[in-house]
């Protein structure tokens, strides 16, 4: 990319605007191609990589990804549990208070889930990084 000399100078935010803009990093491409419609501008290219993938790949690829999800429930149910016996047993706190700390942490955890995926989808419309790179 080659800037003018001709007009004002660019300040330095302009100018890593423009080669952000222009940037074609193919680790930044979708991996199901141009799935994601609806963002105007995006850091990611929607042209899709050389070579189709095939059915079987687009298979694994949402097994994987459910798979992910199964293991981090398991793990999410397993420290509520774990977390009203740790409670009880090693701090030594009476009955309802196990069970409200529990509570606060599913509560939290819902309610901190939500409000990241909000946001996260609102930084993929607007074209926003979340990385910071």
């Amino acid at each position: 990319m080659q800037f003018s000399n001709t007009g004002p100078p660019l300040l330095t935010s302009q100018i890593i605007s423009e080669v952000m803009w222009h940037k074609q990093d193919p680790e930044l491409t979708p991996i199901l191609g141009d799935a994601s419609r609806g963002a105007s501008r995006s850091f990611v290219s929607t042209t899709p990589r050389k070579g189709c993938q095939s059915r079987r790949t687009r298979v694994l690829l949402v097994v994987c990804i459910l798979f992910t999800e199964l293991c981090e429930r398991l793990t999410f149910y397993g420290i509520v549990a774990n977390l009203v016996l740790y409670c009880r047993d090693y701090l030594k706190l009476e009955a309802p208070l196990p069970s409200s700390i529990s509570l606060a942490f599913q509560g939290n955890h819902t309610r901190v889930s939500l409000v990241i995926s909000v946001y996260s989808a609102q930084c993929r419309y607007y074209g926003f990084q979340l990385t910071g790179r």
